[in-house]
């Protein structure tokens, strides 16, 4: 974690690049609506730019890994705890990116169209931030060894992450309806169940296709 946090900051334009997209995606929202009124519109509105702000963080996990460096990486740790730790890394950056979507959201539409979340949107941002950054972290990992391939990723990406965004946007949608445990918690366990169905998946596979 600590090696891709050096990385981030030795290459900080690639960064900026992230932010600079999450900050232009709300304006372009805001300049198209100026007001959002329905919670499905909002949600569809957040987690689109939330989506498309993961492929593009993602995109570089492994693909910054100069050509024969997973070789050293190999000899020096396991390949599960290679991934474990890029998962966490990028699934903090993408709680980071989506709460700076939020504050953005806030900014531009006002805070009243949060009125009704509460504590439940950090909750939605953190499960839903794991989720995708889990997933995305090991489909990364496939794209890497196939030739560093990022079309790869995208192509399978979005068949695997559409029960995510499915549950995040549902999810969502209640919360901003003010709707209470009953409703919203069982989203939250969907959430939390496909989590870790990708964690054990991807620590069972990648051991296997890392040697190869």
């Amino acid at each position: 974690m600590h090696k891709e946090f050096q990385l981030d900051m030795r290459k900080k334009q690639v960064l900026f690049g992230i932010l600079l997209f999450v900050l232009s995606s709300v304006y372009v929202c805001y300049l198209s609506l100026e007001r959002i009124d329905s919670a499905k519109t909002l949600s569809a509105l957040f987690w689109l730019v939330g989506l498309f702000g993961a492929f593009h963080a993602m995109t570089k996990s492994f693909s910054q890994e100069e050509q024969g460096s997973h070789f050293l990486l190999y000899t020096l740790a396991s390949p599960r705890s290679i991934w474990l730790a890029k998962g966490i890394y990028y699934s903090l950056l993408l709680v980071f990116l989506n709460l700076l979507s939020s504050a953005l959201f806030t900014l531009f539409f006002g805070a009243e169209i949060w009125e009704k979340a509460g504590g439940w949107l950090f909750a939605f941002i953190i499960f839903g931030s794991f989720g995708l950054g889990t997933a995305l972290t090991f489909l990364s990992a496939m794209a890497f060894k196939a030739n560093g391939s990022s079309g790869l990723n995208t192509v399978l990406g979005f068949p695997i992450l559409m029960p995510f965004m499915q549950s995040l946007s549902m999810g969502t949608q209640e919360v901003l309806n003010g709707g209470d445990w009953g409703s919203v918690g069982l989203y939250l366990i969907i959430l939390l169940g496909l989590t870790l169905l990708s964690a054990v998946l991807a620590l069972f596979l990648v051991p296997f296709f890392w040697k190869g």
